[in-house]
């Protein structure tokens, strides 16, 4: 059994390698200051995105790796990104059903400043977790709560690629109920 499912979550330094975290950067970076992103509501202060066709790419590229990491088949369900600004807050939640397994990956910041991550792992104690560009956390995003406090720097991109386990629970939110992923790749 994966870690993951015995202690809620996994840590994975150097996720990808420095020339993927530089696309995506830039890529948010880009998009994240246009004006068809989106402020959400579990956020204030950080423009988002939902089903990016570039970051279901990603998901659906990375999926055999977490397949393998965790022991378990999986389907795609949900992508989304965030360019955090400064003073952003993400109060402590759960997420969805969509977001059994979940992962969230830092791909850049305008700074240096860095911006811890909360979450509490299966026995409910507080873990802190440190992320540096290319940097992934795997958690199991239903189950155990996660946050992250005032953010005091500049400019700060995370994606986000759910999943759910393919004899699971929760299989039939597979790709968010579109039918499929939207990109290429399938």
């Amino acid at each position: 059994m994966s870690n993951l499912f015995k202690n809620g979550y996994v840590i994975l330094n150097n996720f990808i390698d420095s020339d993927e975290v530089d696309k995506y950067w830039l890529h948010c970076k880009k998009l994240g200051n246009h004006i068809n992103a989106k402020f959400d509501n579990q956020t204030v202060k950080a423009k988002s995105f939902y089903a990016d066709t570039i970051i279901e790419e990603l998901a659906v590229k990375l999926q055999p790796t977490i397949e393998k990491l965790i022991g378990k088949e999986l389907y795609p369900t949900v992508t989304y990104w965030r360019l955090y600004k400064k003073g952003s807050i993400l109060e402590p939640h759960k997420d969805r059903p969509t977001c059994e397994i979940s992962i969230t990956l830092h791909i850049g910041r305008e700074d240096k400043s860095s911006w811890d991550l909360f979450i509490k792992d299966n026995e409910d104690k507080t873990i802190t977790i440190k992320q540096n560009a290319g940097d992934a956390l795997i958690y199991l995003g239903c189950k155990n709560l996660h946050w992250r406090k005032k953010f005091e720097g500049n400019d700060y991109a995370q994606v986000f690629l759910h999943y759910v386990l393919k004899h699971g629970d929760y299989a039939a939110y597979k790709y968010d109920f579109r039918g499929k992923m939207n990109c290429v790749i399938n």
